[in-house]
């Protein structure tokens, strides 16, 4: 999901700069926010007794 917001972040600041500008729609389920601001959102919003266990779970999904 990520990607591909860069992806259409990417595709909009290139038809901006050729002079065809269209509404830019972020994605609703990033709650509007970039990538980068999005997961730090959500790591800030992890409880602090569930942190460990977070961040455990998210190292066995990245090596899938």
């Amino acid at each position: 999901m990520a990607e591909e917001e860069l992806k259409c972040i990417a595709e909009y600041v290139e038809e901006k700069s050729k002079g065809k500008v269209a509404d830019f729609r972020p994605n609703i389920l990033m709650l509007g926010l970039p990538p980068p601001d999005y997961v730090l959102r959500t790591v800030f919003n992890v409880h602090t007794n569930d942190f460990e266990q977070t961040l455990l779970l998210s190292a066995v999904t990245f090596v899938r």
